[in-house]
């Protein structure tokens, strides 16, 4: 079906080139504009839509034009639609706006935004005129898009045009002759009464009294053309496009216009376009343009601070100024493919680098700017410093790393805990025996590798750890005590590496709260580390040790001349199995066993290293507060006090430690019962039997070691009292919660025999025999 366009007819011949004039730019303007501009007859059929229109719906025209406009909307947004367009044909209202969606042939769907007018003839509603947009995408983002064409929608909308002509006097002032009826409607008053020579002269706007005599200079120039406000007859001020030609000597044809909208529409879009700016420059963001050579045209605030430059050291200058180099075939490539129209919109994590060195991770978010051709002509973007975001999400990612291998080694801790523990006591009890010197000779060989295995599941759980519960016996010590004997132990091996060795210990060191035997575990691991790391240096081997006091405790550094540390591996090296030694020779559980020992004193440990400059590892610690006398010279006393016979139960589900445990404590000169279970030892409660202590396992089938407890408290007996964990569970997350709940004495396994016989006796020792 053609297109088909309402035939505009003059009410006064003179005023036919006028309307010529304005119908030809309204249908360029129609032609051109990105808005989607449509039109409707009286049945609802499409009788206009212009190529913005066609890109929306992705039809042609041609496909349309006759066509009812449900052939295009939504389904479930029709009744909407044909509710609104009810409204204007009835003529309940003379505007309506709505949002519904339409489905383009693909099956897309498009949230539309549609203003609509009735189209009157002869006072009746013969069809609709209207402008519709896609707001589909997020309107904060296009704010200042949509106010443009909101502005757009309000010029390009029909305004409503009063003719009249006047008639020039002797004197030169203008009278009028004849206004057209619809000054009625459109301005509220007759037209007899616009007719009364000062009506015009006095409706005008008291700050626009001047343009009256404009109106008197019409004879000097032929045309006059100006905008006053003028009061309406309900009293609101109008604003006013007056357009006057002098076509006879003392003739005069004009127009006004009400372009009240179109002013407020304008003066809308320049605060929108304040408030944009200040948005721009106040915007955390960095916020740019790009010509199509990739130089910078505009940068805001941010911008230039995210870059660490100024306005003079960006603008004109290419962005391959300041992206990191290794970045730089990604950020062509984005470019490109935005230049080239493959993509609109783009987003794209580079780096930046300041002059300073320093680089900065940024998330780009780009579109392509085009002109009205369509042809690209340069790149707008928005970027977001996330270099603390990216920082924080791998630090993240490695305590969720370092969690999940926690739960696993804990697991296989206790899993070893029991077997070593056998095998360990089996061995001690054979050697008590007569043996020939072989037999003795491997006992002893079984027995050395067993404790290097619990040594190894020991490290294990100290990693998977995450109560206080298991931390080692804290004191007031010296770390400089520490580095001292540390070196001398290792003093042997570091010669034969012609290793030179300074120590830089300061004199006012304040003492430090701490596991003596834990500090030396860390500084013998950083050392043999460095032992290890300058092998590979042919000569100038050194190592120092450098102790300093800080405000808040005391700092250890070791440092070393080795090959040094790649910077891809400076943020795996304290992760537990991470190595860079050769196959078989490393465990990688040293630095990940020394972080975990500095994180629970309340520490921080990190590392500084460059290939081929060496390594430096940096400790912090607290200073210590008021604790006690070491307790070790206690302890050594009670161990050398004579071992009084003793009563004592032992419960335990397995059966090898059970026999080995309870074998030993019957050498030792005790008298021992054994119960596999919480069950079977209440039991033995309930004959009669008295116990000095109760040796309780944790987990075991049937009654475990805390419900023994919790019964045996709420007999109120004061057995409960008597009553101490040998547990394999240390590292299990459930078993710490418990053992922090029933508050008892705990031995983690493995543990020979000989030092769990001084704990219980110490334990007895301090609560006294029944």
């Amino acid at each position: 079906m053609p297109k088909r366009t309402a035939e505009r007819v003059p009410t006064d011949p003179a005023a036919a080139p006028a309307h010529t004039s304005a119908d030809a730019r309204y249908e360029q303007l129609v032609r051109t504009t990105p808005q989607t501009i449509f039109a409707l007859d009286a049945e609802g059929r499409f009788t206009e839509l212009n190529p913005a229109g066609e890109a929306l719906v992705g039809r042609p025209a041609a496909e349309l034009l006759g066509r009812r406009f449900d052939a295009v909307f939504d389904p479930a947004d029709l009744a909407v639609a044909e509710e609104a367009f009810a409204r204007l044909m009835t003529g309940a209202e003379d505007i309506v706006e709505v949002e519904v969606h339409i489905t383009r042939p693909t099956g897309e769907r498009r949230l539309v935004h549609v203003r609509g007018g009735a189209v009157r003839q002869d006072g009746r509603p013969v069809g609709t005129h209207g402008v519709a947009r896609d707001i589909t995408e997020m309107r904060e983002a296009e704010r200042g898009l949509q106010i443009a064409n909101a502005r757009l929608a309000q010029i390009l909308a029909t305004s409503p045009t009063i003719l009249y002509t006047l008639r020039v006097q002797p004197n030169g002032r203008p009278v009028p002759l004849w206004v057209s009826d619809n000054i009625a409607i459109i301005l509220g008053y007759e037209p007899a009464e616009a007719l009364r020579p000062d009506w015009w002269s006095d409706r005008l706007h008291p700050d626009d009294a001047g343009v009256a005599r404009d109106a008197e200079r019409i004879t000097e120039s032929g045309a006059v053309s100006r905008e006053y406000r003028f009061r309406d007859g309900h009293g609101t001020w109008r604003w006013i496009h007056d357009e006057q030609r002098l076509v006879t000597a003392t003739e005069i044809v004009g127009s006004w216009t009400d372009v009240t909208e179109r002013r407020a529409a304008e003066a809308a879009l320049a605060a929108a376009e304040l408030h944009y700016r200040r948005l721009v420059e106040n915007s955390p963001y960095g916020i740019y343009v790009l010509d199509r050579d990739g130089r910078f045209i505009e940068i805001n605030q941010a911008g230039l601070e995210i870059l660490g430059r100024t306005a003079d050291q960006v603008i004109g200058r290419s962005f391959a100024d300041v992206i990191l180099p290794e970045d730089m075939p990604k950020a062509a490539e984005s470019l490109r493919r935005r230049l080239a129209g493959e993509t609109d919109i783009s987003n794209v994590e580079l780096r930046v680098v300041r002059p300073s060195g320093e680089s900065r991770m940024l998330h780009i978010r780009a579109v392509a700017i085009t002109d009205e051709a369509g042809s690209v002509t340069g790149t707008h973007g928005v970027a977001r410093d996330i270099t603390e975001d990216v920082r924080n999400q791998q630090q993240l990612r490695r305590a969720e790393r370092l969690a999940t291998v926690g739960t696993l080694i804990g697991g296989v801790a206790h899993e070893l805990n029991n077997p070593l523990q056998a095998i360990n006591n089996f061995a001690a009890l054979l050697l008590e025996d007569a043996h020939t010197e072989q037999e003795r000779e491997d006992l002893e060989t079984i027995r050395r590798e067993a404790a290097r295995a619990a040594k190894i599941v020991a490290d294990l759980r100290l990693l998977a750890r995450d109560t206080q519960d298991v931390l080692g016996q804290r004191t007031s010590v010296d770390l400089n005590d520490i580095v001292r004997h540390v070196l001398r132990t290792r003093g042997y091996a570091l010669a034969v590496r012609n290793i030179v060795v300074r120590a830089d210990l300061a004199g006012d060191l304040p003492p430090v709260s701490a596991d003596r035997g834990d500090i030396e575990q860390v500084l013998i691991n950083l050392i043999v580390n460095a032992e290890q790391a300058m092998d590979a240096v042919a000569d100038s081997r050194r190592l120092i040790i450098r102790t300093r006091a800080t405000g808040t405790g005391v700092a250890l550094h070791v440092v070393d001349t080795g090959p040094g540390i790649p910077r891809a591996h400076l943020d795996q090296i304290f992760d537990p199995f991470f190595t860079t030694k050769p196959r078989n020779e490393g465990t990688g559980l040293g630095l990940s066993l020394v972080h975990k020992i500095i994180t629970e004193h309340g520490g921080e440990i990190y590392a500084e290293s460059e290939l081929g400059n060496g390594a430096a590892f940096h400790i912090h610690l607290p200073v210590a507060a008021d604790i006690a006398v070491d307790a070790g010279a206690v302890a050594d006393a009670r161990l050398r006090t004579a071992v009084t016979p003793l009563r004592i139960l032992i419960v335990e589900d397995e059966a090898a430690i059970r026999s080995a445990v309870s074998r030993f404590l019957k050498r030792r000169g005790h008298a021992v019962d054994v119960a596999v279970e919480g069950g079977e030892a209440l039991r033995l409660l309930e004959s009669g039997r008295e116990y000095d202590a109760i040796l309780s396992d944790l987990r075991m089938p049937g009654l475990g070691g805390d419900q023994l407890l919790a019964r045996l408290r709420e007999a109120g007996t004061g057995l409960d009292r008597r009553v101490i964990f040998l547990t394999g569970e240390a590292a299990s997350g459930e078993a710490a919660r418990v053992l922090a709940e029933v508050g008892a004495p705990v031995i983690y396994k493995p543990i020979e025999l000989r030092a769990l016989a001084q704990r219980i006796e110490e334990r007895v020792a301090e609560l006294g025999t029944r």
